[in-house]
């Protein structure tokens, strides 16, 4: 799965056609931590700085971190 604050139709397209994945809205952090597991990706605009996220790698605004545990 991967949640982001909000989803335009371009990056709803490369993750589910081109990645395979499930696209869900987190608000926040703390809302992204409550509804995903293990494994799961946010993308964000903002840096973020939490034990339980890895940043696997940025582009321009965008920013993908993974949920660790």
């Amino acid at each position: 799965q991967v949640f982001s604050n909000r989803w335009d139709r371009a990056e709803m397209f490369v993750v589910k056609a081109l990645l395979r994945a499930t696209h869900r809205l987190a608000p926040d952090v703390a809302d992204f931590l409550r509804d995903s597991r293990p494994g799961d990706y946010f993308l964000w605009t903002r840096q973020v700085s939490h034990p339980r996220l890895t940043l696997i790698g940025s582009v321009g605004r965008h920013r993908l971190y993974r949920r660790q545990e």
